[in-house]
This record gives C-alpha cells, structure tokens and sequence, in this order.
C-alpha cells in the first residue's frame, strides 16, 4: 500500500515537521527492520560495528542514502548505533535496538564515539574527558590516529577539528576506572559581554565566546598575573587563558518534568495525543521504519478512516521520535 501521507499528507506538513520539501525517492530500504540480514555487505575494517549518535540539531535518519531522500526521525546524542553497511554519500544505514526498534539511514555528521580517557586533541585547544562524545569525521590512518571533531559543550562553541588516538574511542562506555580531567574552581562568565579566550596570555584568540546572555562554567585550573587558565565548558571542553572578571552565578535547578510523555511530543501540543500499543509497525510508504517494542506516545497529525491508518509523530522516550504512518487502532487518545 502506497504511504497515505505523502498522498495527501500535506506537504505543509512535512516542511514543517521534518524540514524537507523532496518527493518520496523511488529508492527504498527492505520491509522490515527484525528480517534483515545481520551484516549483508561487510563493515569495512576501519569502520567501528556500532558508534554512538554525536550532538546535533534537526532530522537525522533518513530513508536511504540517496541526496533526495525524505528524513523521517530525530535522535538524540549518546544514542547506540549498529553499522549495517559502510557509510556512503554522507550516510550510514544503521539498526537502533532500543525500545523503539529503527532501521535507516543515519547522517555521518551524526556519527561519533565515547571518549575513553582524558587528554587535549593535540595541536587543537580542545580537551576531551571520559564520556564525552566526539564525531568521527575520517577513518584512522596507519597510525591509528583518525580525524575527529569536537563540539565544546558550552552556548555558541564553535566545533573544533582535530586528529585524536582511535585506540581511546569506542562505542561503549569509558571504564570507571579512568581519571577524570583536573579539578579546579569552578566559576562563570555570565554571557553579558564577549569574551576571548587566549592560547596562551598576550597570546592569539582561539575562540570568542558570544554575548547570548547565557551563563557558561569555566573551570579555574590556574592564574598568571592578569590572566587566568581555565577549561570552559562541561565536556568537551575548550583550554585557554582569558582576561575577564568572572561571577559567582547560581544557576537555578533543572525543573523536573513528571510526564512520562518524551520531550519532542510535549513541545508541540497542536496534535491530539495517543498512546501507542506495544508491537506497533510505523511505516513510511512501503518501508518499515520502527517498530515499538513498548508503549508509547504519538501526536497525531491526520487521521484516515476509510484506511484505518493515521500519520503520527511517535517517540518511546527522548532518544528517538519517527514521523510515518500506524493503524489507526493501535492509538487510544489521551487527555493531557
């Protein structure tokens, strides 16, 4: 059966949803996720089995690896990935066995690693701690080493591109045993002003932390006369010195949030709400993208009576939230 939403599944809809004006590619991926070979084409050597799904904003899985191709699903960070064939044409086809159950095509610029020990990425102000996490931007070379950028977790960080050991990256998380980077005094630039942050003092800008009002932890490590160095950030980090007066700012406590309903379906409450039934096949035209290997939530964007079938907006939790089509009995509408 043709996917119903792309139809008449308004066009509007998807720009707005997923960002994407392109047809529905001809190219599709196999029916369903559970019957696919476990490894059809062999992962290259070079390339990890499984990776971890790195920080990033906007849809990440796709339907195929083609340019054209429809995104039907976003993914957090920290997201554990299996590599079904080599990466190609800047995607990778990947299996999500978690709760909700994916196959697709996942964006390379997604692709990443866990940090195993602390360290600075030589020849870069960079510095990584254990479980931070880092996108594999090229394969290791003969000496192990492989290309990877760092995205400083801190409001308006610039990425940071660098050349890091492979042997200190995996899919898997670092032992407890590893150190964690050095302790300091933490204090905080309270985002009102610009502030540059130096190589070394009276030395070259490395990176300008913008004025967005944004307070940003900066680890005091040591002092220098006028100028402090510190590590900015909450990993990965940035290191360098700067010429600044610092706060003693409190930041307020996260509001803890009781719904068990996942984050991306609470931030849009223009659909109706559902629960959706464990067992649950998503579809995106012949594809089967997901499949729900728990109850979950869906917002539902239209309904289809004559087919039984409604096209939802569906996440388990906050890792992953797929846009397609469910029967329409498998929803039981919720009041919030």
């Amino acid at each position: 059966m043709t996917f119903r939403s792309l139809r008449d599944f308004s066009l509007l809809s998807l720009l707005l949803a997923l960002g994407c004006g392109q047809a529905v590619p001809a190219r599709v991926g196999p029916t369903y996720v559970e019957d696919q070979p476990e490894f059809a084409v062999a992962v290259e050597a070079a390339w990890p089995e499984e990776m971890v799904t790195s920080p990033g904003t906007g849809p990440a899985l796709y339907l195929s690896d083609a340019s054209d191709a429809l995104p039907f699903g976003y993914v957090s960070s920290g997201v554990t990935v299996e590599l079904a064939e080599p990466p190609a044409n800047g995607r990778v086809k990947v299996r999500i066995r978690g709760a909700l159950k994916v196959l697709g095509y996942l964006s390379m610029d997604r692709a990443g690693l866990i940090v195993q020990e602390r360290g600075r990425v030589p020849g870069t102000p960079a510095y990584v701690g254990p479980g931070d996490l880092v996108r594999l931007a090229d394969l290791p070379g003969p000496d192990g080493v492989a290309q990877i950028e760092v995205q400083p977790a801190f409001p308006g960080a610039d990425a940071i591109v660098g050349r890091y050991p492979m042997d200190r990256l995996a899919s898997t998380p670092a032992p407890e045993s590893a150190e964690a980077p050095t302790e300091g005094t933490e204090r905080y630039f309270t985002g009102g002003e610009e502030v540059a942050v130096y190589d070394r003092p009276n030395g070259s800008v490395i990176q300008t932390l913008p004025a967005n009002g944004l307070a940003t932890l900066a680890t005091v490590l040591r002092e220098d006369g006028d100028w402090t160095g510190v590590r900015i950030g909450t990993g990965p980090y940035i290191v360098g010195f700067v010429n600044h007066t610092f706060q003693d700012v409190v930041l307020g406590a996260a509001v803890e949030n009781e719904s068990d309903v996942p984050a991306r379906l609470r931030s849009d409450d223009s659909s109706p709400l559902a629960r959706v039934a464990q067992g649950t096949r998503v579809r995106f035209g012949d594809q089967t993208i997901a499949i729900f290997d728990e109850a979950g939530y869906a917002r539902v964007v239209n309904r289809y009576e004559d087919t039984n079938e409604a096209d939802v907006f569906a996440a388990i939790n906050d890792d992953i939230a797929v846009r397609g089509i469910v029967p329409l009995d498998a929803l039981e509408e919720v009041t919030e």
